[in-house]
């Protein structure tokens, strides 16, 4: 069926198309701009790296301590100076100075920027002297041997009768060890003239000898006191009969030659 309206062909719809003819100089424009955002972008991106790992800015320059380090801890620490704070390792300084310092524990590192270090710590307490093959180490209270030093002092002194080899760190003694030493050392002294401890086998068995050299043989795993008392009545007792030593450790009973 033929439309009957006719101004339908002579009224048709336009359609006019964008003008296409710069749309290459648009594309070439867009291009370029998009490579000076990046360059641009790049260029900073550098500059911030450079700035934080490259720039003196961010070197290492003093280290902030809540307390004075001993003269051979700060000579150590001087090789870390200069390096950059972001690159160096908070755990690697603290491994560091616990490998060439045992006598330091409990060591905290935190970074203070721009440059600076700050470094907490604590020391070990030294609780005894532990003697093996002619050297002497200082023990702390957890029983942990951390320095070695020249001679006694006025910590109580253990030797080890067999003189075996140890390295600075090792665990030696148990805690309880280290207290049974350290209360029975002056109550010794309240009464005879004490000289030092030795130890053989076992640290459960502990020997105290006296400047005349009688032993006196006690159980670490007992009371001292209950071991005290027997010795007291012994000696009360028995004076002077006892040449070589006096065994306390079997309770109830007292052995002695």
């Amino acid at each position: 069926m033929f439309n009957k309206n006719p101004t339908n062909f002579r009224q048709p719809k336009v359609f006019n198309p964008k003008d296409l003819s710069n749309k290459p100089e648009t594309s070439n424009k867009s291009l370029v701009f998009k490579l000076l955002k990046w360059a641009f972008l790049l260029v900073i991106i550098l500059a911030i790296l450079y700035l934080l790992f490259y720039s003196p800015i961010f070197t290492i320059k003093n280290f902030i301590v809540d307390k004075n380090f001993p003269t051979s801890i700060n000579e150590h620490l001087e090789q870390i100076k200069g390096k950059n704070i972001f690159l160096i390792k908070s755990s690697k300084i603290k491994a560091d100075l616990l490998n060439n310092f045992p006598e330091l524990t409990e060591i905290s590192v935190i970074r203070g920027l721009p440059d600076s270090i700050k470094i907490t710590y604590n020391e070990r307490n030294p609780k005894m002297i532990w003697q093996t093959g002619g050297r002497y180490f200082l023990v702390d209270e957890n029983g942990i041997i951390f320095r070695e030093i020249q001679g006694v002092t006025d910590l109580p002194l253990v030797k080890d009768n067999n003189d075996l080899a140890i390295n600075i760190g090792s665990h030696v003694v148990s805690v309880n060890f280290i207290n049974f030493v350290n209360e029975l050392r002056p109550k010794l002294k309240e009464g005879m003239e004490f000289d030092h401890f030795e130890v053989n086998e076992t640290t459960f068995q502990l020997d105290a000898i006296t400047v005349s050299r009688l032993k006196l043989k006690f159980d670490t795993t007992r009371s001292i006191d209950s071991q005290l008392e027997a010795l007291k009545k012994f000696l009360a007792d028995r004076p002077n009969e006892a040449e070589d030593y006096i065994d306390l450790r079997v309770e109830g009973k007292v052995f002695y030659r």
